[in-house]
């Protein structure tokens, strides 16, 4: 997925957490699942936004190394 949070874009890679399957934004502690992007926790309300989303990759390991296509049109 994007290093990006969809909330106020910090870069989760800079104090971000793993946590239950999902990357933690170090600084709201929205929670977002890596394989699809979707925000699965929002500290402080039960309801999620429908267009809280990250972006996410598909990606797939061979001879180990980690690739993806990154098409210009998405």
């Amino acid at each position: 997925m994007d290093a990006y949070c969809p909330h106020m874009g910090a870069h989760l890679a800079e104090g971000g957490v793993v946590k239950d399957s999902c990357i933690e934004c170090p600084f709201h502690q929205w929670q977002i699942r890596g394989c699809d992007g979707e925000v699965t926790k929002i500290p402080y309300t039960d309801k999620i936004p429908s267009n809280a989303k990250g972006k996410s990759w598909h990606t797939f390991e061979l001879a180990g190394m980690v690739l993806l296509w990154n098409d210009a049109e998405g």
